[in-house]
């Protein structure tokens, strides 16, 4: 496995690193480094051997995407040696009698399969992503980054653990071979939707109500993904399956008859920008979910005060884009 220390900050001399883990993953031939970005800005990474004895620097140049709609970091493999690649995977997702395991070298941990759900990966977006909730009886806090098995076959990452709850979030590995396959990983894509959402058809599959609670539409209608094997909401499929100059055929039903169309994806305005950067302009920085995420990291360290949060807070309620800190 990888270790990794995620320079992410400065703050009066004091730099903020964050520990995680990642693995090799051979795709369409070649090997890439999948990793996390837990939602903040990166300065430099550096690969730590064995935990700690040896140090090797990434700069941001080895970064192939550092994705803006997903927790997913990926980089290129050079000066990766003497590692497992891992090549097996599956995107359809768990069902209800799979085994999950983490492996610690030979050891087997197995997490109890629970559900799917559905939840903003930045907690600030009102799109919601895909993860697979499991179980768990020991700490997994080390585990964060580490691939999660079904047998011999990847099927997602662990990103996140709740130890109050004793729940594992799993990202789907589909996730990360979307991430590979986009053009454009640094928006996020939606359709313009001006027609009755009871009445389409999307690549042929008719559209139902769900029960999420959302202002936006389009997560209260599913639809099935034939990928991952389950219903998503519309949201979601568009989070997944946008991209730049990509389109999609939609169905609208017009007196019992179904008329085909073809919808190009369009960029998703958004309330709070998510730029992979902090952006700073003579000293006052633009309100984006990195920035705000590593103001929150500061202030669990100390370093900045929960008045400069709540003033964040209030700035974005008033789409007031950018501040002073």
């Amino acid at each position: 496995m990888l270790y990794f220390s995620i320079h992410v900050g400065s703050y009066n001399e004091h730099n903020i690193k964050i520990k995680t883990s990642g693995f090799v993953l051979r795709y369409k031939n070649k090997n890439y480094i999948v990793t996390l970005h837990q939602n903040l800005p990166i300065i430099d990474i550096e690969l730590l051997n064995n935990n700690i004895i040896q140090v090797t620097k990434f700069d941001k140049s080895n970064i192939l995407i550092n994705s803006c709609w997903s927790n997913i970091l990926i980089m290129l493999s050079k000066n990766i040696h003497n590692f497992n690649i891992y090549s097996k995977y599956q995107n359809k997702l768990p069902s209800e009698n799979d085994t999950l395991i983490i492996y610690d070298n030979m050891r087997k941990i197995n997490i109890l399969f629970l559900t799917i759900t559905f939840i903003s990966f930045n907690k600030l977006l009102d799109i919601l992503t895909p993860y697979i909730i499991a179980s768990f009886d020991e700490d997994l806090v080390k585990y964060i980054g580490y691939p999660v098995f079904v047998s011999d076959r990847i099927i997602g990452i662990l990103s996140e653990i709740d130890n109050q709850e004793k729940k594992a979030y799993i990202i789907p590995i589909y996730i990360v071979i979307k991430n590979l396959l986009k053009k454009n990983n640094m928006n996020i894509y939606t359709i313009d939707v001006n027609f009755d959402l009871d009445n389409i058809k999307i690549n042929n599959h008719l559209l139902n109500k769900n029960d999420i609670q959302s202002q936006d539409i389009l997560n209260r209608y599913n639809i099935y993904h034939k990928t991952l094997g389950i219903y998503i909401p519309l949201n979601t499929f568009f989070l997944l399956e946008g991209d730049i100059s990509n389109s999609i055929n939609l169905s609208l039903n017009i007196r019992n008859n179904y008329n085909k169309i073809l919808i190009t994806f369009i960029e998703k305005k958004l309330d709070i920008s998510n730029e992979e950067d902090i952006i700073n302009d003579k000293g006052k920085y633009k309100i984006n979910s990195r920035l705000i995420y590593l103001l929150k990291l500061y202030y669990m360290n100390n370093l900045i005060s929960e008045n400069t949060l709540q003033t964040i807070n209030n700035n974005i309620e008033n789409n007031i884009m950018w501040i002073s800190i």
